[in-house]
Order: structure tokens, then C-alpha cells, then sequence
């Protein structure tokens, strides 16, 4: 038996070396897989910081809509206003109808998160 650089008495040899070196290669994956999940954390807070700021946005623009809407229909004759009001209510509701379509077919096409494919299979 020998003696390690801080005093205690171990074994000696090759087989503690490797068990040195397995211990250290270990303890760095462990390492670099702490920092691999903190960097995934950081970027799940970034994202969910990001569908926040879209969120806020949307709503605005939203307001913003309605309330420019609700301006320029005050601003017309008394007799035209619910014919006005219908038919913008009819480009609206289409118009989603449509943005709805065309995000299902999306959501369809989409591929897996952590998929390793650059492009879509052929269909």
C-alpha cells in the first residue's frame, strides 16, 4: 500500500489512477450537465419572456383596432353605420377564420423540438 499526496493510504498503482481518472471524467459530465440545464432553464425564461412581449403586444394592437374602429364608425351617418359595422365584423371573422386554417396546417407540418432532420420528410 502507498501513500497519496494528502497522507491517507490508498491503493497503489494503475487501477488508482484509472479510478482517479474515471472520478474526474465523471464529476466533469456532471459538471457539464448542470450547465447544459441551467442554459436550457435560462432559455425556457427568455422564451417565456418572449410569448409575454408577443402577448402584450397582440393585445394592444388589438385595442388599438377596435378603438380606431369604433372612431371612424361615430364618425359616419347615423344610417350607415350598422351596414358598416356588419361588414367589418364580416372581414374580421374571416379574416381569423383564416389565420386559424392557415396556423392548423402549420401545426400539422411542424417538426419535433430536438429532432435532428433539417428539413421536413417529403409527403
Amino acid at each position: 500500500m502507498s501513500v497519496d499526496p494528502a497522507g491517507r493510504a490508498g491503493p497503489a498503482g494503475l487501477a488508482a489512477t484509472l479510478q482517479r481518472l474515471l472520478d474526474a471524467a465523471i464529476e466533469i459530465g456532471r459538471t457539464r450537465l448542470e450547465l447544459a440545464l441551467l442554459e436550457l432553464e435560462a432559455e425556457r425564461v427568455r422564451l417565456a419572456q418572449a410569448l409575454l412581449r408577443a402577448a402584450v403586444g397582440l393585445l394592444l394592437g388589438f385595442l388599438a383596432v377596435v378603438l380606431a374602429v369604433a372612431s371612424w364608425l361615430l364618425h359616419l351617418p347615423a344610417e350607415d353605420r350598422s351596414r358598416w359595422a356588419l361588414a367589418l365584423a364580416l372581414v374580421f371573422g374571416l379574416s381569423a377564420c383564416l389565420v386559424a386554417w392557415v396556423s392548423r396546417r402549420r401545426a400539422r407540418r411542424r417538426r419535433p423540438v430536438l429532432s435532428t432532420r433539417a428539413v421536413p420528410p417529403p409527403r
